[in-house]
């Protein structure tokens, strides 16, 4: 285990005297811009640094649970953006997927990585859980997106199954196929991405801290199958639940769902 000293934070952080040197020597455009993300995003991970420290010292199961629960929420705000659909609607929905995936899958993870004492240890169950939570993230977006502007700008197709004497899980079942593969797509693109760019990070940053390679390999496998899991069983959760926030008690589409913010285009 890694147990970085004062004086070691300061030998860290004078490595930014490069990049400033050089922005000041050549006067380039865009290392403001960069500089700015850069200190943006260390005063997130601070935060994030206290919030884990003392979380980690309560180790209290109640703490990581009301944790999930906020990450999920600003989750759910972030894909019904992306998704450029009503959060007042589909809060509920989002939610419910999420958050159901996260402790289902979740649980299943810490399991097969701690064991069963792993259940209630948050060194595990906070990690494990904003990964998983993490990957959802674009994929429900997608999905919902696709789900949305496909009733509305195919609905004929709908009603047309609903006129010939189809149920409504029957009506619907082209427009989920849609989602699911809409929304599987732009989550495995995104694990490709991650597999290339983050795995191989945390790989490295694993042995750093002490654990040997093989077990390093093992648990970033888990982890990553443990994302593709996660992520189909939010875009079935999701969608179902959202049939009933998307239709009305006569199964016609709801219009109020759409940001109206944004125009037809943009939603599609």
């Amino acid at each position: 285990m890694i147990n970085i000293s004062i004086g070691g934070m300061v030998m860290g952080f004078v490595l930014l005297v490069i990049p400033l040197y050089i922005y000041f020597k050549y006067s380039i455009e865009w290392m403001r811009q960069a500089l700015t993300a850069f200190a943006r995003m260390v005063l997130i991970l601070l935060l994030t640094a206290v919030f884990l420290f003392y979380a980690v010292r309560w180790d209290s199961l109640f703490v990581d649970i009301m944790w999930l629960l906020l990450l999920s929420a600003f989750s759910t705000l972030v894909i019904a953006n992306r998704a450029r659909l009503s959060t007042e609607h589909m809060f509920v929905p989002v939610m419910v997927g999420v958050t159901l995936s996260a402790l289902l899958i979740g649980a299943w993870t810490i399991l097969a990585i701690g064991g069963v004492g792993g259940l209630t240890e948050t060194r595990l169950i906070i990690p494990v859980a904003g990964l998983l939570v993490g990957a959802m993230v674009e994929s429900d977006a997608a999905a919902l997106s696709e789900y949305y502007s496909g009733l509305r700008h195919h609905g004929q197709l709908y009603q047309l199954l609903m006129g010939n004497g189809a149920r409504r899980d029957e009506a619907l079942n082209y427009f989920v196929r849609r989602a699911m593969q809409k929304g599987s797509a732009e989550g495995l693109r995104k694990m490709a991405t991650v597999m290339i760019s983050t795995t191989p990070v945390v790989l490295y940053a694993m042995i750093m801290c002490g654990t040997d390679a093989f077990s390093a390999v093992i648990v970033e496998m888990i982890v990553m199958l443990a994302s593709l899991a996660a992520i189909m069983l939010s875009l079935v959760i999701t969608l179902y639940v959202a049939r009933r926030y998307m239709l009305d008690d006569y199964s016609r589409l709801k219009n109020d769902i759409r940001n109206d913010n944004l125009d037809d285009d943009e939603i599609r």
